[in-house]
């Protein structure tokens, strides 16, 4: 809670919280002793007087998980009954405590859960109209406003003796967390630790929008997108490569439809299909737009990865073109560790495979950088670790 290192993977090391994480943390610890002694102050000293309060601002602050969990479902519900995609429902923030799958929907419980959430939602053919995404949006609030009339109501009920010092009190407290839950998600902002925007910001995004009916390219990506939170990655794959043939200078299109293509038929397809339309993908990192030129040296990485399994020399060339670009980000670590690997830099490589492990969220990536763990620990002749982290690509394809 006060940003101590803890390990969140086998092999990795601990998980660092940012400096922003950890002045929130010791924030919410100061908050809560501080509201102890204002309390306990202006009652005099008076236990039996000071007690109900202290029970209420502890109840509101120690049922984060609760609001975070009725905000999100009440998103996420809505969602299903308008008829769009739940594809992943987060509580909290940080490490990824717990990740189950309810249906087609991934629910990723956080280590730190008074973070807040975020429920990622999409429509089956593109964008239903913005009332629809309004509706989903404000139920998020609501959820919360009808959980704390219902909290409210409940502590009113109980009157005289313990039931009067500790029930009422700490169901006035669960009322007010979710009432403050509510007001805060519809404040217009976006959040310095997440980068999210609130809910009342997406609301306001979307009354302000002028609507237009999106071009063939969109709507091939929206689509393209859709199957790829839904992991089909080769309905994916397709799609992104129509999207790529309709706007031939979008790496951004060209670059997933080989991580897709890799996730699904696996490295050697994936290198196959890039030296078949070799021209193409080049062709495309010569875009003069500024935000997509940003997004070549993920289209690099993802040429470097598939091509480690024949062509080293082109792994070579790709790997070190995007580090050169990015050379703090995640898949452009990875990639380069896992080229040092396969030319026997075995501890160079895995030095750089283990910083981008733990840097990265995104479990199909995690895998793949495991399994280049493991393929580093057994060149070194280390089985043990080799298997471990076997363990984890295989946890992390599936988590």
């Amino acid at each position: 809670m006060l940003g101590l290192r803890q390990s969140t993977c086998g092999g990795c090391n601990p998980y660092r919280p940012s400096k922003l994480e950890r002045k929130l943390f010791r924030s919410v610890f100061v908050v809560n002793l501080g509201w102890v002694g204002i309390v306990t102050l202006s009652s005099g000293g008076n236990l039996h007087d000071a007690l109900p309060m202290l029970i209420l601002v502890e109840a509101a602050l120690l049922s984060s998980w609760i609001r975070t969990v009725v905000h999100e479902g009440g998103h996420a519900l809505a969602a299903k009954a308008l008829g769009a995609h739940v594809v992943r429902v987060t509580v909290g923030g940080g490490p990824t405590w717990k990740s189950i799958r309810l249906g087609q929907t991934r629910v990723d419980v956080r280590r730190y859960t008074f973070l807040g959430g975020a429920t990622l939602f999409l429509w089956p053919e593109g964008s239903r109209g913005r009332w629809r995404s309004i509706l989903i949006i404000l139920a998020g609030p609501a959820a919360n406003v009808v959980f704390a009339g219902l909290a409210l109501w409940a502590s009113s009920a109980f009157h005289g003796g313990w039931r009067e010092d500790f029930v009422q009190p700490a169901l006035g407290g669960l009322g007010v967390s979710q009432a403050f839950t509510a007001v805060v998600n519809l404040w217009p902002m976006t959040s310095t630790l997440s980068g999210l925007q609130s809910d009342g910001r997406q609301i306001l995004a979307f009354l302000t929008a002028k609507p237009s009916p999106p071009d063939a390219f969109t709507e091939a990506a929206q689509r393209a997108q859709g199957h790829l939170f839904a992991e089909r990655y080769a309905a994916a794959a397709e799609a992104f490569w129509e999207a790529a043939q309709l706007k031939p200078d979008a790496p951004y299109a060209f670059a997933l439809t080989l991580h897709c293509l890799n996730r699904a038929q696996g490295d050697v397809a994936a290198l196959t299909f890039f030296r078949s339309h070799r021209a193409a993908f080049e062709t495309s990192m010569t875009t003069t737009n500024e935000a997509d030129r940003a997004l070549v040296p993920y289209l690099q990485a993802n040429i470097a990865m598939p091509a480690l399994s024949g062509d080293l020399a082109l792994a070579d060339l790709y790997s070190q073109a995007a580090l050169n670009a990015l050379p703090e980000a995640p898949p452009m670590v990875g990639a380069r560790g896992a080229y040092l690997v396969a030319t026997g830099e075995i501890a160079e490589g895995r030095e750089m495979l283990l910083r981008a492990i733990r840097s990265s969220d995104v479990g199909s990536d995690r895998a793949e950088l495991a399994e280049a763990l493991a393929r580093a620990a057994r060149a070194a002749g280390d089985a043990e670790r080799a298997g471990a982290f076997e363990d984890l690509g295989r946890y992390a394809r599936v988590a």
